[in-house]
């Protein structure tokens, strides 16, 4: 008997673990809040690298409404335990306090209108993953870089020189361990780190800004457990904090700031529930509560600086449902509703010693429906659009309504080279 249910238990984590196989960002993004901690899919990999080893043989091109296909990316085994993936976007990385003249992707304002908005983006240069699966034990690494420069020789006006760079990096690091047939643990930690500079011979002070603690770091665990052959209990943990600010290099008035500093911590910790009722239907619930907290933190070359603002995020609680069911061989349909209650808590300097403190409470109610399609070895998830005039669900085709509607919002197309 003790084996029949150790059998059960064994078929109710891989029903949980292999339906989401295939699947993408819009999978998780239909599924629920937070879903990525919850759901098993092959999104997992960007929060738990380790994941990489369960979702080879793979393809992914995502695309967002007025954004083309944004993402693409390939996961490739190169033996039967090492595992290989590479993907290339269209993303920039925002340096806020940057003094460079950028505007992203090799644009430079000398070419450009004198009111042009300098972005301070650096652009994406790769994306990397690499897993190795030992056993009971899975081990995964996820590399991202990105980064712009900009250089200018003046052969007649060496003092006109000028160099500029960008660049923001990620580091994270997975493991999987399955504890025993019941239980499986996920974790990550991981680093990121940015980086700008301006050199400008023409000024007396060739750097005008030098970049202060740009960086942060966290962790994330989850724990799968088959508490009976229909649900999984999976509670979950995650925290990060960092900074980001800059030193001024040169001092253009009284009460000029000297320094400036942004620093943060967030939190959330949650529980939810993989709920099998019925052969290729998956419901899940969780709940839970998260919290941001942010400083801003000045210093002046002359007269005495306010005390650092702050600002605090609180949400207590949080819940979610959402539901994924086969409905033909080849189309599923899935959905999710959640709602956050929150509450909004702000210090500001009113002089240079008091704070004054201002909290506003309420709640925040979003929901997603998507369709997914199966044919041959090709995947597509998509996101119905719901949002706004173009409200394809309520208003329908145009020809139908005479209202312009877009019918999806995020696609993803995974194909799998193995079957």
């Amino acid at each position: 008997m003790k084996v029949v249910r150790r059998f059960v238990f064994v078929v109710c984590m891989v029903l949980v673990f292999v339906n989401g196989l295939h699947a993408s960002e819009t999978r998780i993004r239909t599924m629920g809040y937070l879903a990525n901690f919850y759901i098993r899919d092959s999104y997992n990999i960007w929060q738990f690298p380790s994941m990489l080893t369960s979702y080879k043989n793979l393809i992914i091109i995502d695309s967002y409404l007025g954004d083309g296909l944004w993402s693409g990316g390939i996961h490739l085994p190169l033996s039967d335990t090492f595992t290989m993936g590479v993907y290339m976007n269209n993303r920039t990385r925002d340096l806020s306090f940057a003094d460079t003249q950028f505007l992203g992707r090799g644009l430079y304002y000398t070419n450009l209108s004198p009111d042009a908005v300098y972005a301070n983006t650096a652009s994406h240069q790769f994306t990397a993953f690499a897993a190795l699966q030992l056993n009971a034990l899975d081990l995964g690494l996820h590399v991202t870089s990105y980064s712009s420069k900009h250089e200018y020789t003046d052969p007649d006006i060496p003092d006109n020189n000028l160099e500029e760079n960008l660049s923001d990096r990620e580091y994270r690091f997975g493991i999987g361990y399955k504890m025993n047939e019941r239980t499986r643990l996920d974790a990550a930690i991981f680093y990121t780190q940015g980086d700008f500079s301006r050199i400008d011979a023409s000024l007396d002070t060739a750097q005008t800004r030098e970049p202060d603690g740009y960086n942060s770091f966290g962790a994330g665990v989850r724990l799968f457990y088959a508490y009976s052959p229909k649900v999984i209990i999976i509670p979950f943990i995650g925290y990060e904090q960092g900074g980001e600010g800059y030193l001024s290099l040169m001092e253009t008035g009284s009460g000029n700031i000297k320094s400036y500093r942004n620093t943060w911590s967030q939190y959330v910790a949650g529980i939810a529930a993989d709920i099998l009722p019925g052969e290729n239907t998956l419901i899940t619930i969780a709940g839970g509560f998260a919290q941001r907290t942010d400083s801003f933190e000045q210093t002046w070359y002359t007269g005495t600086p306010p005390v650092s603002d702050e600002e605090a995020y609180i949400i207590f609680p949080f819940f979610s449902v959402g539901l994924e069911a086969k409905l033909f061989k080849w189309m599923g349909a899935r959905f999710s509703f959640y709602e956050l209650l929150n509450a909004v808590r702000i210090k500001e300097a009113v002089t240079n010693t008091l704070l004054d403190e201002r909290r506003i409470t309420g709640s925040m109610y979003a929901a997603n429906f998507g369709l997914y399609f199966r044919l041959g070895r090709f995947t597509i998830d998509t996101l119905v659009d719901t949002d706004g005039a173009a409200d394809f669900l309520h208003n329908g085709p145009y020809v139908l309504s005479g209202i312009p509607s877009s019918l999806f919002t995020q696609i993803s197309v995974i194909f799998n080279f193995n079957k």
